[in-house]
């Protein structure tokens, strides 16, 4: 409801998209919009390499949109699996990123992708201090859960 309430008060200006699992929920939050969620690019940050495969796949399955995913713990699940869907949805996507040349050679290696088919991109963003994004009139925002996380066991240390 609280999201569903955030995203009907937003400008109607704003291009708003909304991704999940369940029809109901997704649908009750993009008629608060007054329209469709039909994102052109899906950006899933992965905080390990397994996670984000349902938003993933829905980006790859949604006609015209670019799927991109950001490698951020480049960690082997030993699920079999896990491998192999991340291995077969890695295959299509847009793009693939990671936060650092070894994050990049490491996916690659296991799941299976040519030599150089992720690309490394720093994770680094420059400290313009905390008015100068909304005084150049820009503002992001974000919506997530915290939980607690304990490090799978990993072939990679």
């Amino acid at each position: 409801m609280s999201l569903g309430n955030l995203a009907g008060a937003l400008d109607p200006e704003l291009q708003v998209s909304v991704l999940g699992v369940d029809d109901d929920v997704l649908n009750w939050i993009s008629a608060r919009r007054g329209r469709p969620a039909r994102p052109d690019v899906l950006h899933a940050n992965l905080r390990v390499p397994w996670s984000c495969w349902h938003g993933i796949a829905g980006g790859l399955a949604s006609p015209g949109a670019t799927t991109v995913a950001v490698e951020q713990l480049p960690i082997r699940s030993d699920a079999e699996a896990q491998l192999r869907t991340k291995r077969e949805l890695s295959a299509r996507l847009d793009a693939h990123v990671a936060v650092g040349e070894a994050s990049a050679r490491r996916t690659e290696e296991f799941c299976g992708l040519p030599a150089g088919s992720v690309r490394s991109i720093l994770n680094f963003v420059p400290d313009l201090g905390p008015l100068t994004a909304v005084a150049q009139g820009f503002v992001l925002g974000a919506v997530g859960a915290a939980a607690r996380w304990r490090r799978p066991r990993s072939r990679w240390t």
